[in-house]
């Protein structure tokens, strides 16, 4: 994300502005934001919560599911958008290859783990 704000024409990761005929976007600029934003800066934040176990966390004053810890929560959601922006990518007609099978695979085992009920008791148990 950070080399697509940079350089918003791609060139640098050697990744063409054609990928982009299908979508709104004429450059990089805003797709490299919001990759560094979500992928990049968001995931320190349930990590922290992950590592720390913090329940009084101003975090928690926004998880949608109270009864959760909010950083499993956080991670879920995390996954579930890097999913859904491969899928994007791959419907927008960008040429497909194997980063987009691990990216995706990540997101699901993302998804898997945070909801898994050993790992939520692991953090009831706190």
């Amino acid at each position: 994300g950070l080399s697509l704000i940079i350089d918003p024409s791609g060139a640098g990761i050697g990744l063409p502005l054609s990928v982009l005929d299908l979508s709104p976007f004429r450059d990089f600029l805003i797709p490299g934001f919001l990759l560094f934003l979500f992928f990049g800066l968001a995931p320190i934040i349930p990590i922290y919560g992950l590592i720390k176990f913090d329940r009084q966390s101003r975090f928690n004053q926004i998880n949608p599911h109270k009864k959760e810890y909010w950083a499993l929560v956080f991670s879920y959601y995390l996954g579930i958008l890097l999913i859904l922006w491969i899928a994007i990518q791959l419907i927008l007609g960008v040429p497909h290859g194997i980063l987009h099978f691990i990216y995706t695979l990540l997101g699901v085992v993302i998804v898997v783990f945070s909801k898994l009920p050993a790992t939520s008791n692991s953090y009831k148990s706190h």
